[in-house]
């Protein structure tokens, strides 16, 4: 048990690390080139349009970046967590709409921004805790496993065993020689 706690930080972990490499790629090129491909798709009216692609591109990024948490709480019963972390999202929105207004359309983009990463942080913060905590006590993964998991063979025979894996029996039919 102890190796599949260790396996699935593993894997959050590595989804996350290369989903952020990917934001930060997208924030390089927003930064890089983001006047310039404003301009190539909507013309020289929108080129000014780079004060609000940027902080955008950012907000992007953290969601990006955060891909695996909200999966990894899930998947552990923790959706509770989840919901708190998008809550305080929610509230860091409503903070900087009233701190960043009188900056118009660019304010509005960094405000955005701004809630991309509390999001990031809480939920990132949340899931590195539970996955932690899991992995301290793993004979509680069975007891946090969501209601009405039931391990079923990785490879059922037929399509009869594939329903019944679907409503958590894992018995199979087998048809009576003696029947012929």
């Amino acid at each position: 048990m102890a190796s599949s706690a260790r396996e699935f930080r593993h894997l959050a972990t590595q989804t996350s690390l290369i989903a952020g490499a990917g934001g930060i790629v997208v924030v390089v090129v927003a930064l890089a080139f983001g006047q310039s491909l404003l301009g190539l798709i909507g013309g020289e009216a929108f080129e000014g349009g780079v004060a609000i692609l940027v902080p955008l591109a950012l907000a992007a990024s953290f969601d990006l970046a955060s891909v695996a948490f909200e999966p990894v709480l899930h998947s552990l019963g923790q959706a509770q967590l989840s919901l708190t972390a998008r809550i305080v999202a929610l509230g860091m929105l409503g903070l900087g709409m009233v701190l960043f207004i009188h900056l118009g359309p660019s304010g509005a983009a960094w405000d955005v921004a701004l809630a991309a990463a509390a999001l990031y942080i809480v939920m990132g913060a949340t899931a590195l805790i539970t996955l932690r905590r899991i992995g301290h006590h793993d004979s509680r993964l069975a007891e946090i496993a969501p209601a009405g998991w039931v391990p079923v063979d990785p490879a059922p025979a037929s399509t009869s065993e594939l329903a019944g894996a679907a409503h958590g029996v894992t018995a199979t039919a087998t048809r009576d020689p003696t029947s012929d």
